[in-house]
């Protein structure tokens, strides 16, 4: 019966897609299709652009003798075959070539002339100054070579070389001060020179990539490592691979992707990652990927801007989990905590309902009609979860269960397909609006299923949305959250993990969006919305996923936000910002993703962890328990958002740039009642700075939604002189109630 209900929802539901494109949401490197080349170990060049940052190009090392076989570094370099050499005695039976040809295989008997003296001497090809000088040899028994620098003024001994020096790669050191023309080995016997080399220039390893033409390249992206190897390490570009100009001081062991973003854009052909490498025996150093991007970098440019239909309050929602973090069901708590407290700024609450809190094996079907006669499920006795979902109702919240899986071994799937499909079936059945008790008015597959094979979650993905739409269609599906911006990385992308077939019965595409940014010296770190580089901007990649595979299905930001300290609660990691930043970000993300079109933006977390102060941990809209969950900045300042615009849609944007975000709201039929303005940079940069802009309306009141009160905190009104607006923009969003 189910599957019949199944084909018939197939017949109905089919989307009209002209091609189905995994990687819609893709933006390539501009290197993509380049030439790569590299100093040394050209074999793994391919790897700096494969497009894969888990792959990378090892150089070789310059010393003992690597830098021998490099004419960029060996100032003797072929000398012999380019006719700089020369010996006292005859040659026969011997090539002169082999003494720099750079192979320890072959090699050049001096012999003595009719003095008896054998000597050997090879010109630079200019005065310079040598670092290092290495010989390897073998010399006869009583022999003596004395190796000479030859000056402008004579010469110069600076090593000897004996029979105990025989085979062994010898380095002479020269004085730094000495500006040498020649170098000469002399020997009372004949001796052979199995290699000379010279080294003028201090050692550097680079890998770039030649993209073919010129191109206007705003973000360059590399990983690169030098492991303690390198005194410095700089990022290049050129037009013709010959002039080079540096733009950027890389830290040489920054490891994690690191994004540079010109001053300017240029116009560039070569781009290259050049490492000044220490003097030493095996030192090498490592170039994963160089990748190049116009302004708008991976994420591509912004989608024009439509009016919306959804308000502002009805977009924000709250993460929050069963019994709001009191150990204790929700219906028990009182009126000032839990649900209601949230439910002040909420819409919506998306619950992390856990798989294995239902059935003990993910195969096994949840009896949840059992559980309604108060006898539990399979997994908790004393679990009930109508009564939890229904406290969440009654404090006006529209619930979304996340039924997740992702910390039960991939191994317990026996038959993924099945399972999925009767889990998605009784649970939508259960819950669902048409047969159920209504309590949940959308289910998610997998939360952030990533430590899953892409294959396995297709199949359970199949399951879970065929078996819900089979029991109730008016159950609202959406699959785990994936990124589009980054094939690469297979664990969590959009691409390799919702397939074609499935999309019939997905309403809603679901991605997670942090502001997260790696800096120079690899630290990632969170920053604001409006950053270029920051990973907020990937749901523009989500947006095109969808346009292209989906089009005209909603897409919710089912997690967003930043962590910071406050209330006495530290935050001890990278990614903290501070308790004023995460309010005026939090406000200015949210107007971001609502002119984007994002219909749900759910905020995580409700609430601090209250037993650790890293990553995800400060994140809350209050403090933890240990702070009786008080409310923070950020609570407050949307709060004061929705009491001035909270049922108010996005019209229209003004402004756009780096100077400024001005955008519109007002009701569904277009008419306009507010303004919000802000400067789009770090929240320390605290200066005002005025901007002029043509908008018909009058402005009436205004107030900066600081997060220090419920309803903001009074502002200058802009002033209007005929259509042109004067106003004056900070970091903190600014409101303007129009006439």
């Amino acid at each position: 019966m189910n599957r019949a209900l199944v084909f018939i929802y197939i017949m109905v539901a089919s989307p009209i897609v002209a091609s189905w494109n995994p990687d819609a949401g893709y933006v390539p490197s501009l290197t993509a299709g380049g030439t790569p080349h590299t100093t040394s170990n050209p074999s793994r060049a391919d790897k700096i652009m494969d497009g894969d940052d888990q792959t990378h190009w090892q150089s070789g090392s310059c010393f003992p003798r690597g830098f021998t076989s490099r004419p960029d570094l060996n100032a003797l370099y072929n000398a012999c075959a380019l006719q700089k050499c020369s010996v006292t005695g005859d040659l026969s039976g011997t090539s002169m070539n082999s003494a720099t040809d750079d192979s320890h295989y072959t090699g050049l008997q001096v012999k003595t002339n009719a003095i008896g003296v054998a000597g050997f001497t090879v010109r630079l090809c200019s005065t310079v100054r040598l670092r290092i000088l290495t010989i390897k040899g073998i010399y006869g028994s009583g022999s003596t070579v004395t190796v000479n620098a030859i000056t402008s003024t004579g010469r110069v001994a600076i090593a000897t070389l004996t029979p105990e020096d025989n085979y062994k790669l010898i380095e002479v050191i020269p004085d730094p001060n000495i500006l040498l023309s020649a170098i000469e080995l002399v020997s009372n016997k004949t001796f052979t020179l199995t290699e000379i080399a010279a080294m003028s220039k201090s050692c550097y390893e680079m890998a770039w990539i030649d993209m073919g033409s010129l191109k206007e390249v705003s973000v360059i992206n590399t990983k690169h490592w030098a492991g303690g190897n390198a005194l410095a390490t700089s990022l290049l570009v050129s037009q013709d691979g010959v002039e080079w100009t540096k733009v950027a001081d890389l830290d040489p062991n920054a490891l994690k992707p690191v994004y540079t973003r010109l001053s300017s854009p240029q116009n560039i052909r070569y781009i290259g990652v050049r490492h000044e490498v220490e003097e030493g025996d095996v030192k090498k150093v490592y170039v994963w990927e160089i990748k190049a991007y116009d302004y708008n970098g991976v994420f591509g440019s912004m989608p024009n801007a439509t009016q919306q239909n959804n308000t502002l309050r009805n977009t924000f929602g709250v993460n929050g989990i069963w019994g709001w973090g009191t150990k204790s069901y929700s219906y028990l708590l009182p009126a000032t905590k839990g649900p209601n407290l949230y439910a002040e700024v909420s819409s919506h609450a998306r619950n992390y309902h856990n798989l294995n809190w239902d059935v003990t094996d993910p195969d096994h079907v949840p009896d949840y009609g059992k559980m309604a006669n108060g006898k539990g499920t399979e997994a908790h006795w004393w679990l009930n979860w109508d009564k939890e979902y229904q406290a969440w109702v009654d404090a006006g919240l529209t619930v979304h269960g996340s039924v997740q899986f992702g910390s039960i071994p991939s191994s317990k799937w026996d038959d993924p397909y099945t399972a999925g499909y009767n889990f998605g079936y009784a649970y939508a059945r259960h819950f669902g609006p048409t047969h159920g008790n209504g309590l949940i008015a959308a289910m998610e597959a997998g939360n952030e299923p990533w430590k899953y094979p892409a294959d396995l979650y297709r199949e359970i993905l199949r399951g879970f949305s065929e078996g819900s739409k089979a029991a109730d269609p008016q159950m609202t599906f959406l699959p785990a959250a994936f990124q589009a911006d980054d094939p690469v990385s297979t664990s969590n992308y959009m691409g390799n993990h919702i397939p074609e077939i499935s999309a019939p019965f997905i309403d809603v595409l679901n991605s997670h969006h942090y502001s997260f940014h790696h800096r120079n010296d690899g630290v990632r770190t969170a920053v604001h919305p409006e950053h270029p580089d920051s990973t907020f901007n990937g749901i523009r990649n989500v947006l095109r996923w969808r346009d292209a595979n989906l089009p005209g299905k909603p897409v919710w930001v089912t997690e967003w936000g930043w962590d910071a300290p406050g209330l006495g609660e530290i935050c001890a990691t990278s990614e903290c910002v501070s308790n004023e930043a995460q309010a005026i970000y939090g406000v200015r993300g949210l107007l971001i993703l609502t002119r984007l079109g994002v219909e749900r933006a759910t905020w995580f977390f409700y609430a601090n962890t209250e037993d650790c102060d890293t990553l995800f941990c400060r994140s809350g809209l209050t403090g933890s328990k240990a702070v009786d969950f008080e409310k923070k900045d950020v609570f407050r300042a949307f709060k004061s958002l929705f009491h001035h615009a909270g049922d108010k849609v996005f019209l229209q944007t003004i402004r756009e740039d780096r100077t400024a975000y001005i955008y519109v709201f007002g009701t569904r039929s277009g008419t306009p009642t507010h303004l919000v303005a802000w400067r789009p940079d770090d929240v320390r940069e605290a200066a005002f700075h005025t901007v002029l802009f043509s908008f018909t309306p009058d402005p009436s009141k205004a107030w900066l939604l600081t997060g220090d009160n419920e309803t903001g905190r009074p502002a200058p009104i802009p002033t209007k002189t005929k259509s042109t607006w004067r106003m004056m923009v900070s970091v903190v969003p600014t409101i303007v109630k129009l006439n």
